[in-house]
């Protein structure tokens, strides 16, 4: 008797599960090469900004997509490199944009174009790092590691935090007002970011 009840019981379970399986859906995968618009098959990194915008950076160039077309920016526009390895949003909206070998460049939302070294004094004075820049967005803002140096960029303001600091991958933030870095030695180092 007891094995008719638990055989009933498995094959009550799995119609019931075999019910929620057909009834599930799958989402929809789009696909997208350099047939439909992307400048490279090969993307380094990308974000959505706050309007909805999705942006690849790629071997050969930015690419903006608005959800049906590619946008594509590229030297000839004002990037440094056609090889963007990062993007960062700015609290401000603003896309960040790390080219291989270059100073980073800004693209405004605002006045829907490239900002570069040559406009920007913040720009220029990252720019005699190059490729040495390693960034992440935190709480406080974009964080930079430069030759042992941090940096924090809030809404395009740099703010030196040290210098001649050796981080083995750069600074880790876990709050908005303070952040810990992985030294050489193994130790960490927590701060308080003030002043913004």
């Amino acid at each position: 008797m007891q094995y008719c009840v638990l055989k009933y019981l498995l094959v009550l379970a799995g119609c019931i599960l075999n019910i929620y399986a057909g009834n599930s859906q799958t989402q929809p995968v789009r696909n997208f090469s350099v047939k439909t618009g992307l400048p490279s098959g090969i993307v380094y990194d990308c974000v959505q900004d706050r309007k909805g915008f999705m942006w690849f950076a790629t071997e050969a160039g930015l690419a903006r997509f608005d959800g049906i077309n590619f946008k594509i920016y590229t030297t000839e526009d004002g990037l440094g490199n056609n090889t963007i390895l990062q993007l960062l949003e700015d609290d401000d909206g603003s896309i960040w944009i790390f080219p291989f070998g270059r100073a980073p460049c800004i693209f405004d939302l605002k006045e829907q174009k490239i900002i570069t070294a040559k406009e920007s004094a913040l720009l220029t004075k990252l720019g005699k790092y190059g490729e040495h820049l390693f960034a992440i967005k935190s709480d406080a803002g974009i964080m930079l590691h430069a030759e042992h140096n941090l940096f924090i960029i809030k809404n395009r303001v740099l703010t030196k935090l040290g210098d001649n600091i050796k981080t083995y991958f750069g600074p880790f933030s876990y709050s908005k007002d303070s952040f810990i870095v992985t030294i050489v030695s193994g130790l960490s180092v927590s701060a308080e970011v003030r002043h913004f």
